[in-house]
This record gives structure tokens, C-alpha cells and sequence, in this order.
């Protein structure tokens, strides 16, 4: 009887992980216009933003090309007039991009969801960091790119939890 029970909470546990990472993969609903015109305007859009970078950041790349087309627009649209964020790139430090030019989009989404998620701004390094690391996030979704010879630096730093000595190499600031 408890044994049953266990099981029947486990199961639950799954079905509602599983749920949850299911919901994950829905991208927010955005407006079908919008004309940000002040400051105040993209602050009110800044949470929406957010949420639709870490959208952009883990569903992969082949989930529902539309709507992150759509998103994609409307984040890098916001990107581009915001006066409280810059996000700066060195497209020559990006070791995968002549082979992979479609994560650029993924680099700059995770750049500015590190961005969004601090309250003042922060080092280039850490910038650079949360780009490959949504990078990898969405690469190792995918059957070519998880293979890719071009991306194995940047997954076996990820295995290692070094991200952060990846970027400092790849801009030139570490050993």
C-alpha cells in the first residue's frame, strides 16, 4: 500500500514537472503592435521582455518558427530603443558564429536576459557567459548542433561549469 502510494506521488511529481517544462515552452503573448515613443514606455514592456528572452533562451530552435520569429522581433526591436540597457558584441569573439550564424540571435538573447535580470549592469565577461550559456541551452537541443565539432569547446565548458573562463579566453582577459 505505500509502496503504491510513493509511486502514485512520484508519478504525480513527473506529470507535474513535466507540465511545467511544457508550459515553459509557450512563448508569452505579445502585442500585435507596439510603439515604445519614452523611457517609460519600455519599462512598462521590460517584464514581457523578459519573459519572452527566457522563452527564446530554452525552447529550441525548431519550436514553433513563427512565433520566435515573432518574438525575436519584438525583443531586438526593444533592444534597439531601450535607453536603460546596451548590449555590446564583438561578433569576431564569437568562436561559433561563421559556422553557426543562426545562434548569433540566441548569443544576444541570453546577453540581454543577464542584462534585464541584474538591477545596474554588468561586466562584459558575465554578459558574454549567459550569451554562450544560452548558447548551449538551445544547441544541445537540437540533433546537429549538440553534434557540431564547431560548438564541442563551449559544450565541454559547460560540462564544466566554466562558462565564465570560456568567455574571459574568447575575449581575451583570461590566461
Amino acid at each position: 500500500m505505500i509502496k503504491m502510494l510513493l509511486r502514485c506521488i512520484a508519478t504525480m511529481g513527473l506529470l507535474f514537472a513535466f507540465s511545467t517544462s511544457q508550459a515553459q515552452l509557450k512563448c508569452p503573448e505579445l502585442p500585435q503592435e507596439f510603439n515604445w515613443q519614452t523611457a517609460e514606455d519600455y519599462r512598462k514592456d521590460a517584464e514581457l521582455v523578459k519573459k519572452t528572452l527566457r522563452w527564446l533562451c530554452s525552447a529550441p530552435l525548431n519550436i514553433d518558427l513563427s512565433k520566435r520569429s515573432e518574438a525575436n522581433v519584438f525583443v531586438l526591436k526593444w533592444l534597439s530603443g531601450t535607453p536603460d540597457y546596451t548590449i555590446a558584441i564583438e561578433t569576431a569573439k564569437l568562436p561559433f558564429l561563421e559556422q553557426h550564424p543562426e545562434l548569433l540571435d540566441t548569443f544576444i538573447h541570453g546577453m540581454a536576459l543577464a542584462h534585464l535580470s541584474k538591477d545596474k549592469s554588468i561586466e562584459q565577461v558575465d554578459a558574454y557567459a549567459a550569451g554562450f550559456q544560452a548558447v548551449v541551452q538551445v544547441a544541445s537541443q537540437s540533433k546537429s548542433l549538440s553534434k557540431s565539432r564547431h560548438l564541442r569547446p563551449l559544450f565541454k565548458a559547460a560540462r564544466k561549469n566554466e562558462l565564465k573562463k570560456y568567455a574571459e579566453k574568447t575575449l581575451g582577459k583570461g590566461k
